[in-house]
């Protein structure tokens, strides 16, 4: 029983943000200089994941049927009340009509996550292929459990098999581990939390917008600063902005 109330408490503690990479306090040009910050690290790791020979990559059929993509670079390890679990910061963008939407600033968490290498840090990609997972978006905070639960993805090319064992899944997972991509699964219940928060202290000091707005496509009053729309100019640059149904 003690156990399982550390892990909530645990959860609780990184899903509130009590422990975080940044002073609570900082100003809204230094969030901005964060914005650009993650935004540039997370078209980073789409470069290197495409540029990837085809049979250590994302199968490209994938990365087309993607209704959204999100990557959280850096997500690293962290231990509290003999607990472990993940967090990291990176930025989402969803199709609409035909193109991505500006990044929309996000954190991810986990109190619990099926990784048995050992590791400092890693990059998450993470590629909402159905409506479903686009729609819960719209309540701000997403939990990756039941139907939203992270799937391992397939690397190299796709084969009946690969196509077979994520056919159900909304949501796919990928980490970027010491240049390799591997599949990952990341899922939620009541002990062992996976959620995505907006972080709308970084969304409102760059869009004035929170980061449902964004997602959705909605484009704020006044253009936003030089770089933050790395993540995005990138995908447009490498990934096909039209839908893919599954076949």
């Amino acid at each position: 029983m003690i156990t399982k109330l550390i892990k909530l408490l645990f959860l609780a503690v990184l899903c509130t943000g009590v422990i975080t990479f940044s002073p609570l306090d900082i100003n809204a040009q230094s969030r901005v200089e964060t914005a650009i910050r993650r935004s540039q690290n997370a078209a980073r790791t789409i470069q290197v994941v495409t540029a990837m020979p085809e049979e250590e990559t994302i199968p490209p059929e994938l990365l087309k049927r993607a209704r959204a993509i999100g990557v959280f670079p850096d997500v690293v390890k962290m231990g509290m009340f003999f607990s472990e679990g993940m967090k990291g910061y990176g930025v989402i963008c969803n199709r609409i009509e035909n193109s991505w939407t500006l990044p929309a600033f996000y954190s991810f968490a986990s109190s619990q996550f099926n990784i048995s290498l050992q590791f400092k840090s890693f990059d998450l990609v993470v590629l909402f292929v159905d409506e479903e997972a686009v729609k819960a978006f719209q309540s701000g905070r997403v939990d990756l459990k039941g139907l939203l639960a992270g799937v391992p993805g397939p690397v190299g090319k796709m084969t009946r098999e690969k196509e077979n064992s994520i056919r159900m899944a909304s949501v796919i997972v990928y980490g970027l581990l010491d240049g390799k991509l591997r599949g990952l699964t990341v899922e939620s219940d009541i002990l062992n939390g996976a959620v995505i928060n907006p972080d709308n202290n970084v969304n409102n000091s760059v869009y004035g917008m929170k980061g449902r707005e964004i997602f959705k496509g909605i484009q704020p009053k006044t253009a936003p600063p030089v770089g933050v729309n790395s993540f995005s100019t990138t995908l447009n640059q490498t990934i096909p902005s039209k839908v893919s149904d599954m076949p």
